[in-house]
């Protein structure tokens, strides 16, 4: 808690006049980062939530499984970008922290599932979601390699 009593009986309030802080492009590159992966777990549980979701078999037959990974490696790639705009963590930070939102969202995706009509949780999804991420947060990372301006920052 912020001590306002500088001597006694007075009380500063001089920080109360100061103007808020104009907003940079630093802070909408971030905004707009997090709203992307907002978005995108957003059209991963209104497909979760579709009892007859059709299938994805466009010019092959797709595995459950590889249908999981296909959908959680965009996912990986914007939770790593995301999370790679903020200057206090390191690459391996970043890798390991967006592993595990990316699974937390995958456990609570199977478990939103178990209460669909005609859907159930399978473990094994969350394996699948598991290594999505981990695709999508690796090809942000070797196209940030390639594409500096990925993201703003240097601390990957």
């Amino acid at each position: 808690m912020i001590d306002r009593h500088t001597r006694a009986g007075h009380v500063d309030f001089s920080d109360l006049n100061e103007k808020p802080k104009k907003e940079t492009r630093v802070d909408r590159t971030k905004r707009a980062a997090w709203i992307s992966v907002l978005l995108y777990a957003v059209l991963i549980f209104i497909l979760s939530s579709r009892p007859d979701l059709p299938d994805m078999d466009f010019f092959i037959e797709i595995n459950d499984k590889v249908a999981h990974i296909i959908l959680y490696t965009p996912l990986g790639f914007l939770l790593r970008r995301a999370l790679s705009l903020h200057k206090n963590m390191t690459a391996f930070q970043t890798a390991v922290l967006t592993l595990i939102i990316g699974v937390l969202y995958g456990i609570s995706d199977e478990l939103h599932q178990a209460f669909v009509p005609g859907r159930y949780a399978d473990a094994a999804d969350v394996l699948a979601d598991a290594v999505g991420v981990l695709f999508g947060s690796t090809a942000f990372y070797f196209l940030r390699k390639q594409q500096p301006g990925l993201r703003a920052e240097t601390n990957e």
